[in-house]
């Protein structure tokens, strides 16, 4: 969290994006995440995930190709959700409303840093969403089986006992006490196909 602070405020753009190192990307990732955030009332927004490496054949999710029988992965059908907080390891959001919150908590060193930051853009009224298109690809915790010493599980445990006490429970409990009053609103995200827009909640 304080090195997503750090490079938030080392830049002055209106739209952030924050990347981690294992991710493999794919097309139009960054037209469409910052299309939905120019054009959307939001918190943070990220893209949908594979685990794997595309060529890894343990990847049982259909490939980036194949996705829903569309030639480019792209279904239209399906609108971005609305989520407590888009993934930490992809995840895109407005400058001006981290200047407002104040950044990150630098409490927590790893996990629930982007659930807290997503808690509190959903108390201020701006809901966070994960995308449909496109797809990209997470090396999951490639961090954590690289650095052992860094103790994945404890830095987790800790990290959610700091949230619990700071937001009176678990993200389960948080999610309905603020995304619940987020009144629905309608939302546009693009496709290589067309502009999509429908309404966030039914």
């Amino acid at each position: 969290s304080a090195t997503w602070n750090h490079l938030t405020r080392y830049f002055n753009n209106e739209y952030m994006i924050l990347l981690n190192d294992d991710l493999i990307m794919v097309d139009n990732w960054l037209k469409s995440l910052v299309f939905f955030l120019k054009n959307n009332k939001c918190g943070t927004a990220g893209l949908p995930l594979y685990f794997g490496r595309p060529e890894d054949q343990s990847v049982t999710v259909l490939k980036h190709g194949q996705w829903k029988g569309h030639p480019e992965g792209v279904d239209s059908e399906v609108k971005p959700g609305r989520v407590m907080a888009a993934p930490g390891c992809c995840f895109g959001f407005k400058r001006t409303l981290f200047d407002d919150i104040g950044g990150f908590d630098e409490q927590f060193k790893s996990f629930y840093e982007e659930i807290d930051f997503g808690t509190e853009c959903a108390k201020r009224g701006y809901p966070s969403y994960a995308m449909s298109y496109p797809r990209i690809y997470h090396l999951w915790s490639a961090t954590f089986q690289q650095n052992p010493e860094l103790k994945p599980e404890e830095r987790m445990g800790n990290s959610r006992t700091y949230y619990i006490e700071k937001w009176g429970g678990d993200h389960d409990v948080t999610h309905p006490r603020y995304m619940n009053s987020i009144p629905p609103q309608v939302i546009k995200w693009w496709t290589p196909y067309t502009v999509m827009e429908a309404v966030d909640v039914e």
